[in-house]
């Protein structure tokens, strides 16, 4: 998606796109992405929180709301936020 959609007009549309369809509220949201140009510029674009996994050592300009580095940190904060 991000390849062919730069702008953030269409960057966001994806996001709104499935807000609506499952009716979720921006600021309840969070998105796990890997890209810093895609999946973090996208969601806080679209006013979501975002979780960036930075496995890839990416340096990123946006300041999401957590970045984790590993699979075994990735899966012990999804386990602490199901939990809540």
């Amino acid at each position: 998606f991000c390849q062919r959609h730069r702008d953030v007009r269409s960057r966001c549309r994806a996001f709104w796109h499935v807000q609506e369809a499952l009716r979720l509220k921006p600021e309840a949201t969070w998105y796990i992405g890997d890209s810093p140009s895609c999946d973090v510029k996208g969601a806080l674009d679209a006013g979501w929180h975002m979780l960036f996994f930075n496995r890839r050592d990416h340096a990123a300009s946006l300041c999401p709301d957590v970045t984790i580095t590993t699979e075994e940190a990735l899966i012990a904060w999804i386990t602490k936020a199901i939990a809540q």
